[in-house]
């Protein structure tokens, strides 16, 4: 029977290279780049690695191919894997342009995702307006339902609601049963004035703590004092979630009951860093902010790195005139998240507030021109 001729890579070698994540052991170029084109995804970055370049010269004794592969090593993750599948005459061009074709697609959704994250975590640390322009780069690769959903709710936090409203229903359009979207529609609408809409869908999702709770700024909005308030605790009563007991702690507030308030906001079961943040907000608004400072200065003692603490700490202590405290809080603050122009205008603030007039319209111009530069090209953003 006639026999195959092996390759020499084949014939001479006995040392098999191990590819890590797949576990596979191959003992030829051959083998190694067709298990690469078919596990690219967990194997392409080794082809060009220091590892498999020595296996291929010491081992395999190619050594221009093993200086090819070394040569593939700068280049971006695509072309380099093309290159190191193409440094033979293995496969054939549809294998290829196939396998590129794929490669692109996975490119574009990695670059999504990758610029998602950073939204998510620009929003998370307070910066929601960079946020935005960090999603709408992300939106011109993928209309993805939670790309549309984080985009929204950051513009939410900008205040742009309209344009949040239509984002959350292009995703609705997308996933008409998601009750999640329709109840993000519904919060959208109510700041946008589309109170019809909002009502609309919130009478199509199950009743639940949420839906109270969007049925309570409905209510409020519209200054139907009673039902929010209802609303608002049957939310809380729903569920004695934080951010609920928070919504009703905030009505409270707004409508001068600081009893009430008080109260409310001790049924937190886990305090932590916005529960400190809230009981200042309600010192504050009965004008009290010594003993906003107060129980700031305790909550920074346990969450010593929250940016959000300081900050609120540095303006409790401005607005009770203890300026060299509130610089040492502002000043931490910066340490923090000096990127975040909230904290930025406080410092402004306080300078003001100190009477270094040169030093605040000087901070003020920067703070200005720094906004102007992030977000010249962008609608998204307000001038604090």
């Amino acid at each position: 029977m006639a026999i195959l001729q092996l390759c020499v890579s084949q014939a001479d070698n006995d040392a098999a290279y191990m590819f890590r994540l797949t576990n596979t052991k191959v003992f030829s170029l051959e083998e190694a780049l067709f298990h690469a084109y078919y596990s690219w995804k967990q194997t392409a970055d080794e082809l060009a690695a220091p590892e498999f370049i020595n296996w291929v010269r010491n081992d395999l004794k190619l050594l221009d191919i093993a200086d090819k592969l070394a040569g593939y090593l700068a280049l971006p993750f695509s072309d380099r894997l093309i290159n190191c599948l193409c440094v033979i005459d293995y496969f054939d061009d549809s294998q290829i342009n196939s396998l590129a074709k794929e490669l692109n697609i996975w490119e574009k959704r990695v670059e999504w995702e990758k610029l998602k994250e950073r939204g998510d975590y620009l929003v998370m640390h307070g910066m929601p307006a960079k946020a935005v322009t960090v999603y709408r780069k992300a939106l011109s690769d993928s209309r993805r339902v939670s790309l549309l959903n984080n985009l929204a709710v950051a513009l939410m936090h900008v205040e742009h609601y309209s344009e949040s409203a239509d984002l959350l229903k292009e995703a609705l359009e997308q996933q008409p049963s998601n009750n999640e979207l329709k109840l993000h529609y519904a919060e959208s609408c109510i700041y946008a004035g589309k109170t019809r809409e909002a009502l609309t869908v919130l009478e199509d999702i199950p009743p639940s703590d949420a839906v109270f709770r969007v049925f309570g700024e409905l209510y409020r909005r519209a200054g139907d004092s009673q039902n929010a308030l209802k609303s608002f605790i049957a939310a809380a009563e729903s569920s004695e979630t934080a951010e609920n007991i928070y919504r009703l702690t905030d009505y409270y507030m707004q409508t001068a009951e600081f009893d009430n308030a008080c109260s409310n906001i001790n049924r937190i079961k886990s305090p932590n860093a916005l529960t400190a943040i809230k009981k200042a907000e309600l010192h504050k608004a009965q004008n009290d902010f010594a003993s906003a400072c107060g129980v700031l200065e305790e909550a920074v003692k346990t969450w010593p790195n929250d940016s959000e603490l300081w900050l609120e700490l540095s303006e409790c202590c401005r607005r009770n005139s203890s300026y060299e405290r509130a610089n040492q809080a502002i000043t931490k603050a910066l340490s923090l998240q000096q990127e975040n122009p909230r904290v930025m205008l406080e410092a402004i603030k306080l300078k003001r507030a100190q009477n270094r007039p040169r030093e605040y319209q000087e901070a003020l111009r920067n703070l200005i021109n720094i906004l102007k530069n992030e977000y010249r090209d962008t609608e998204e953003v307000r001038l604090p």
